[in-house]
């Protein structure tokens, strides 16, 4: 297993899984409305026993994945957040996503995970264009999205789905 660095900000550490965020995870997936907009989400325990043992390994091939958000003060996990390598019309990109538990929404954790994001991208992993895809209906997330320095791109399908596609450009 490698050694991955971990993000810090003001109030958070985003960080790399680990086992022991199981039940967390599934708490905060039992909620439908903190779900919503996720697509391809696990439905029980078992399924995300599943998904956070592929999130670690992905991770330990790559140093690049999905990780943990933590809350400083409290060591707390309240979300997932990371990079994934997307497909959109037909061009390999680096999406950004988040989601973050219900009770912790409006408080500015969104915006600090995106600059955050939005920096290790740019000067660790040398990216000139990150994005974020959105469903059309999730204006909590649009409005966070832009509050990092997003700009609407374009509009796709993506999982038979229709995508609003916002970048940053380094």
């Amino acid at each position: 297993m490698r050694s991955h660095p971990i993000i810090t900000t003001e109030r958070l550490e985003l960080r790399a899984f680990t086992e022991d965020d199981l039940e967390a995870l599934v708490a905060i997936a039992g909620d439908a409305e903190t779900m919503r907009y996720i697509a391809g989400v696990p439905a029980t325990r078992e399924q995300w026993r599943v998904r956070l043992a592929e999130m670690i390994a992905r991770f330990d091939e790559r140093s690049l994945g999905l990780m943990a958000v933590v809350v400083r003060d409290t060591g707390e996990l309240i979300g997932r957040c990371g990079f994934q390598i997307r497909i959109v019309d037909a061009q390999e990109e680096l999406e950004i996503s988040c989601f973050l538990r219900r009770d912790m929404w409006g408080r500015g954790f969104a915006q600090e995970i995106g600059r955050a994001l939005l920096d290790h991208g740019f000067r660790v992993l040398g990216r000139s264009r990150l994005i974020s895809m959105i469903d059309p209906a999730n204006a909590a997330s649009i409005r966070a999205v832009e509050k990092a320095g997003g700009v609407f791109w374009k509009e796709t399908d993506y999982r038979d789905k229709r995508a609003l596609v916002y970048a940053r450009v380094r």
